[in-house]
């Protein structure tokens, strides 16, 4: 049976949410993940820079899952250089669907 990680960042994203949002991650066991930034409201450009930089520094807990969901308003979407592992998606009904295909 496949499980799914659902991480919902709350909003401003903080420094400490991110650490937060990182333990989970460093702790779940789940096959798929959802990690949901919700306004994508960040404190500052260096709580931005800060997520990116945990998100590659710890590539290995990533590259765990299977397949992995983001989500964030439309307007922060991008292709990503990796679709068929992660998805940016606007639309939580789509990001569901995607990873169970």
């Amino acid at each position: 049976m496949t499980t799914t990680c659902e991480i919902y960042i709350q909003n401003p994203i903080t420094h400490a949410r991110i650490d937060e949002a990182m333990t989970a991650i460093e702790h779940d066991a789940s096959d798929l993940l959802i990690l949901d930034f919700g306004e994508h409201q960040f404190q500052s450009i260096i709580a931005l820079k800060y997520l990116r930089e945990c998100l590659v520094s710890r590539a290995d807990l990533l590259e765990r899952y299977k397949k992995i969901a983001m989500l964030q308003p439309a307007e922060y979407l991008a292709d990503t250089d990796r679709p068929g592992f992660y998805r940016k998606f606007s639309d939580q009904a789509q990001a569901i669907a995607w990873l169970n295909e």
